[in-house]
C-alpha cells in the first residue's frame, strides 16, 4: 500500500485455492486448495500449495512503469495432499514469522489437528523418512475419504 505498486500473477488451471496468504516480503504465497465445484476451476485442487512469484519484465516501458500493474506468474509446488480433508473446515494457511513453514488445520486423520510443512525441499531424504499424506491418512484414519 505504501509503494502503490500493483502486481497481477497468472496461475494455472490446477492451482486453484480458495484462500491465499503471503509472506511479509511478498517473496512467497501459499494457498489452501479446493475441491470440485468449490473454486473457480473444475479440477480437484485438494493441495496445500506454495507459489513462488516471478515478475515478467518486458521491453515495453509502459508495462514496467510504476503507474501500471506489474505482470507475473506463479510457479506452483504441491506441499500437502489434502484429498482426505473435509473442506467444510477451512485449512486457513499461514506462514510462520520466519517464512520457513506453512501452518494449517486439517482433519484428514479424523479429528482436527494443526500441521506445519516446511517450505524448503528436502534434498535426497532417506526413503524411510518419506510418507505421502495418503499413506498417513490411511494409517491414522483408516476410513474412506469424506464425500464432497
Amino acid at each position: 500500500m505504501k509503494t502503490h505498486q500493483r502486481f497481477a500473477y497468472h496461475t494455472g488451471r490446477d492451482d486453484g485455492s480458495i484462500h491465499v496468504n503471503v509472506t511479509k516480503d511478498l517473496s512467497l504465497f501459499t494457498g489452501d486448495g479446493s475441491f470440485p465445484g468449490q473454486g473457480p476451476t473444475a479440477c480437484d485442487c485438494a493441495w496445500i500449495e506454495l507459489f513462488r512469484p516471478q515478475l515478467i519484465r518486458g521491453d515495453s516501458l509502459a508495462v514496467n512503469s510504476p503507474d501500471f500493474w506489474q505482470p507475473g506468474v506463479f510457479h506452483t509446488e504441491h506441499l500437502v495432499n489434502m484429498s482426505h480433508h473435509n473442506y467444510h473446515e477451512e485449512p486457513n494457511v499461514r506462514f510462520t514469522p520466519d517464512s520457513k513453514m506453512v501452518i494449517f488445520t486439517g482433519n484428514m486423520f479424523g479429528p482436527s489437528y494443526v500441521f506445519g510443512v516446511e517450505v524448503e525441499k528436502a534434498v535426497n531424504p532417506p526413503a524411510a523418512d518419506v510418507m505421502s499424506t495418503m499413506e498417513l491418512a490411511k494409517k491414522y484414519n483408516p476410513v474412506d475419504p469424506p464425500q464432497r
